[in-house]
């Protein structure tokens, strides 16, 4: 019984221990900010978390930044000023303004994970 236990348990952790390491893929998003490369940071949150480097880099040179609302890039630097014109407003309210008086600076461009390719199904 006890053989038994040990062998489950380590086939627990083995499942687990691949399912972690198993790369998920990061879905473009509303607030997500992009550095000059082009590279997905996520929200301000994830770039705290896991980027703390970036946030000094952006905060010194912002305008190469860009932040997403509606599927299309801003400048970051031009969606500060207007977060900062809105204090207390909600983020949607921000993001309304921001599409009806800010200029898109292009389409965000969905990345496709290394080993893979897209492919039209008919």
């Amino acid at each position: 019984m006890n053989k038994k236990l040990c062998v489950v348990l380590s086939k627990f952790a083995i499942a687990v221990t691949i399912a972690a390491s198993v790369s998920v893929p990061v879905y473009a998003a509303d607030g997500d900010i992009y550095n000059k490369a082009s590279e997905n940071l996520g929200s301000i949150g994830n770039i705290l978390l896991r980027h703390k480097s970036e946030l000094f880099t952006m905060i010194r040179s912002m305008n190469t930044y860009k932040y997403e609302v509606g599927g299309k890039m801003y400048d970051a630097s031009d969606v500060n000023d207007k977060f900062n014109s809105l204090p207390g407003s909600a983020i949607g309210i921000v993001h309304s303004n921001i599409k009806a008086s800010l200029t898109p600076t292009g389409d965000v461009q969905e990345a496709v994970p290394d080993g893979f390719a897209v492919k039209s199904i008919e």
